[in-house]
């Protein structure tokens, strides 16, 4: 794999405690990132954490729901006062629900819109002010998945 001149920077990725987000937690604190490893379950988060740690990386554990913007605020707060000022920000947290369109009731479409949508609006609000405030820049990558171009159980 390639490296890249990461050492030193500091990242916050979203949804981190299981599946891509973990991967790209690892995969930042192998090129020497500070990570935030951020979830809704903690105890994932932990786990990534304690893995990244045991490799001699720097990572802290915060517990955020993505869609509140309280917890985003503190999750950028938390991060640069652990690390220091923000460099890339991974907003990964997403969900999806497999149900047919006549099965899909409000609560279903607005648990997936507030995370989906609305948590990487204010992820990418609450980190962009920190980058611009800071006036160094930084990097926001949001992740999709491909999910949709798929009808699940449909060959």
């Amino acid at each position: 794999m390639p490296r890249y001149d990461l050492e030193g920077q500091v990242a916050i990725v979203t949804g981190a405690g299981r599946g891509i987000g973990r991967a790209i937690s690892l995969r930042l604190a192998s090129e020497g990132v500070s990570v935030a490893v951020t979830d809704i379950d903690s105890s994932n988060a932990d786990k990534v954490v304690a893995e990244i740690e045991s490799d001699g990386g720097q990572a802290v554990s915060l517990q955020v729901d993505v869609t509140r913007k309280e917890d985003v605020d503190q999750m950028v707060h938390d991060t640069v006062a652990k690390f220091g000022p923000l460099d890339i920000l991974v907003n990964n947290a997403g969900v999806g629900a497999v149900v047919p369109l006549m099965d899909t009731d409000e609560d279903v479409w607005d648990t997936m819109m507030d995370i989906n949508a609305k948590g990487v609006l204010l992820c990418s609000q609450a980190g962009a002010r920190q980058m611009i405030t800071t006036g160094s820049g930084g990097r926001i990558i949001n992740n999709a998945s491909g999910a949709g171009k798929i009808a699940p159980g449909k060959d």
